[in-house]
């Protein structure tokens, strides 16, 4: 009935100075619903009748005659827009909690999320402030993921292999079996072999996330060759340490790696930067390592050879000659069919994902002066993503 609250304030000796809070005890009203919980009910009667109900304290933060109006909007406001943890903070956190897990797996992945967050916080590092860790926010220069980073690790044959119960499957390069002592090792390969790369190709390294290299397509293959490299050199020695397979790939595997960088086509270049979803980093991974095969034999691997076998021989070149054809017929049936409809077509078939990439990509072009519309981006991979 607003005859107000009592609080009691604490001793002077008690206070914190230069504080905007004071500290005190608060006395609610003794009548029925003189208070009420607009937000964490669940919390409150998960005490009640538990061994804490007597002895624990509950922070809260607490209004006094708020119109209920307003407090229907507080709780509205809570329950729809609250934010979950980020994927981001979670592998974060993952580092601590799982380091010294008695899963193998979980280890692995603590190791790998720890590899790329110092990658982006070691001032030494060719990914130094590229890397997003933490609450930190997406950048032009800081565009790459631990999670990329971690996928492609998770990817290499550096650490063992191990089943559910820790049974080890198969055996990695550097693998320790301790954290401590396998990231001085692996971490000191992994910065300086893509150091090596950034020291010759500094200048699109620097270009973030308007260039081709400092993405998360192109870091993931990155890793992955660098892997292969490592495997290819280890398979010939197999007493060969950390700093012996660094020098002998630096005396061929990455002095070529960062040259295919360098000689990427336009059209590769596009297609790296433009690859989406789970299947982007892979077929950065696919481009890189067919342009090392071509400019150095000896990087090859059963799985290498085998894509290539599949994938980039021209077997048929009759075959391919009729696609194209086939492509652009397809395309010129469709423009016959929506031209005067407009946007309207692309509302009613266009998926508005495949709708968003398709303005972002013609508005990147325009930027760039190159004149494309919206016909030129129909192909078969975007024919078949169209609604019936």
């Amino acid at each position: 009935k607003r005859r107000g609250l009592q609080f009691d304030l604490a001793s002077n000796n008690n206070q914190l100075e230069d504080s905007v809070s004071k500290l005190g005890l608060l006395h609610l009203p003794q009548t029925y619903q003189s208070a009420y919980i607009i937000d964490g009910q669940h919390r409150l009667y998960g005490y009640s009748g538990s061994n804490y109900e007597g002895n624990n304290s509950i922070p809260v933060v607490a209004f006094v005659d708020l119109d209920k109006d307003v407090q229907l909007k507080l709780f509205m406001d809570i329950n729809e827009n609250q934010k979950s943890v980020s994927k981001q903070l979670r592998n974060t956190l993952n580092i601590d909690m799982l380091w010294k897990s008695p899963s193998c797996n979980n280890r692995k992945m603590a190791l790998f999320l720890h590899i790329a967050e110092k990658l982006g916080e070691d001032n030494h590092s060719p990914l130094y402030k590229r890397i997003i860790t933490g609450e930190n926010i997406k950048t032009k220069d800081c565009c790459i993921t631990t999670e990329n980073i971690r996928l492609a690790l998770n990817r290499t044959h550096f650490l063992h292999t191990y089943a559910k119960n820790n049974e080890i499957i198969s055996y990695g390069i550097f693998d320790k079996q301790d954290n401590d002592k396998t990231m001085e090792v692996l971490y000191p390969f992994l910065m300086r072999s893509l150091e090596y790369i950034y020291e010759i190709c500094t200048k699109p390294w620097e270009a973030g996330s308007n260039g081709y290299i400092t993405i998360n397509n192109t870091i993931y293959a990155l890793i992955r060759v660098i892997d292969d490299c490592a495997q290819i050199i280890y398979n010939k020695d197999k007493t060969a340490d950390a700093e012996k397979i660094y020098q002998e790939m630096g005396n061929g595997f990455l002095f070529y790696v960062a040259e295919v960088l360098l000689e990427l086509s336009d059209e590769n270049k596009q297609k790296i930067r433009q690859a989406k979803g789970a299947g982007g980093p892979v077929e950065a991974y696919r481009i890189i390592q067919v342009a090392l095969n071509q400019k150095c034999p000896e990087y090859i691997n059963e799985d290498l050879a085998k894509y290539i076998e599949e994938n980039c021989q021209n077997n048929n070149p009759a075959a391919g000659d009729l696609l194209t054809r086939l492509e652009a017929r397809l395309r010129e049936l469709i423009k016959n069919e929506y031209e005067s409809k407009e946007d309207e077509w692309m509302r009613e078939y266009v998926p508005s994902k495949l709708s968003e990439q398709w303005v972002s990509y013609m508005a990147i072009a325009k930027h760039r002066g190159e004149s494309v519309n919206v016909w030129d981006l129909i192909t078969f991979d975007t024919i078949k993503e169209l609604k019936q």
